[in-house]
């Protein structure tokens, strides 16, 4: 998923626990509901582009490019998913 991101538009994400990638505890989130609560084998965050400038709020000329970078890394998933 990296590679397919930054091989879209040279975007370096990091990957690993999220509580070691965002630098805090994030608990209740998401991927906490899927795995504890819905018993999914793997769940994940993506925390997408902005690097504090933003907070949630892309500016327009980062939301394209976001998206190219997300559909870029689900079909690495889909890929590995389907071996």
């Amino acid at each position: 998923m990296k590679a397919a991101a930054y091989n879209t538009h040279g975007k370096v994400y990091i990957a690993g626990q999220s509580r070691d990638v965002l630098g805090y505890p994030a608990g209740g989130m998401t991927e906490d509901y899927a795995y504890g609560d819905l018993g999914v084998k793997l769940s994940m965050l993506i925390e997408l582009r902005d690097t504090g400038d933003f907070g949630f709020l892309l500016p327009a000329s980062e939301i394209i490019p976001t998206a190219e970078e997300l559909v870029a890394m689900f079909i690495e998933v889909s890929k590995a998913l389907s071996k």
